[in-house]
């Protein structure tokens, strides 16, 4: 019986010159996984790269109509003007109760008025975050980081001789054009004897930021009465208009007037 059950038993034939070995990778399938990956993320990183710059761009937007915003709300307060975009270094010449635009549109985010001093700049670090918020561009903040506000308000204009202007406190009344006008933008960020800042005003296109998505940051240099230096790109800058309207325009889209350049939109008011 046990002969029997010995001849019975089932044998598994012997497979010769093949050798067992734990599953996994070979060095050359991981290095070729390595590369794949690789590859994946080099494609992918400058598609990623733009949505996050598209997402900063919309937070600049969304941070230019707030202003819009708050300008309607002055503008109600105060006859239908602007805020004087730059009262000047001198009190007694001021016309209106704080120096810089941004800190007079400030009054109406803060009820402690005691952090909106009359010659503050809204870079002042004693700002809270919750009203510089207002002023910034992601991106541009990104660019230089110490800089809290990167706001520009146009200042086009002669203060004593022009009453309507923007450095006067723009009348909208006599504004020709709104929705192509514009009131406030992106600075370029500048070295001047002021010191290191985002352009609080400007009035010519060297003073405005073109930053979204544009190329290496370069020096522009415009001499005046003094030599200052202004950081910009090539790409595109937000912008908003009197009427409240916010665009996303190149350096090549702003003149001065019709009569001076091709431009869409334009800093002079009327």
């Amino acid at each position: 019986m046990l002969f029997q059950h010995l001849t019975n038993v089932k044998r598994t034939p012997v497979v010769r010159g093949r050798c067992t070995r734990p599953w996994g990778f070979t060095l050359i399938e991981l290095l070729v996984v390595i590369a794949i990956i690789s590859l994946v993320i080099s494609i992918m990183l400058p598609s990623i790269q733009s949505a996050k710059e598209l997402a900063r761009e919309v937070i600049c937007q969304s941070n230019a109509r707030n202003i819009g915003t708050l300008l309607q709300y002055y503008a109600q307060d105060f006859d239908n003007r602007f805020p004087v975009s730059d009262n000047g270094p001198n009190p007694a010449q001021w016309r209106s109760p704080y120096r810089f635009w941004s800190v007079a549109l400030a009054v109406y985010l803060t009820e402690d008025e005691s952090l909106l001093a009359p010659n503050w700049y809204m870079i002042s670090p004693n700002q809270p975050e919750s009203v510089v918020k207002h002023f910034q561009c992601p991106t541009l903040v990104g660019v230089h980081p110490s800089e809290r506000s990167t706001r520009s308000m146009n200042n086009y204009g002669n203060f004593f001789s022009d009453p309507d202007c923007f450095n006067a406190g723009l009348n909208l009344e006599a504004v020709e054009d709104p929705f192509r006008r514009v009131a406030v933008g992106e600075g370029a960020y500048s070295y001047s004897p002021e010191g290191k800042m985002y352009r609080e005003t400007f009035r010519r296109v060297e003073e405005m930021g073109f930053y979204h998505n544009g190329g290496e940051v370069t020096g522009i240099w415009k001499f005046m009465s003094f030599p200052e230096q202004y950081e910009q790109t090539d790409g595109r800058g937000t912008f908003l208009l009197v009427d409240s309207h916010v665009v996303s325009v190149k350096r090549e889209e702003i003149a001065a007037t019709p009569e001076s350049g091709s431009g869409s939109y334009f800093t002079t008011p009327y």
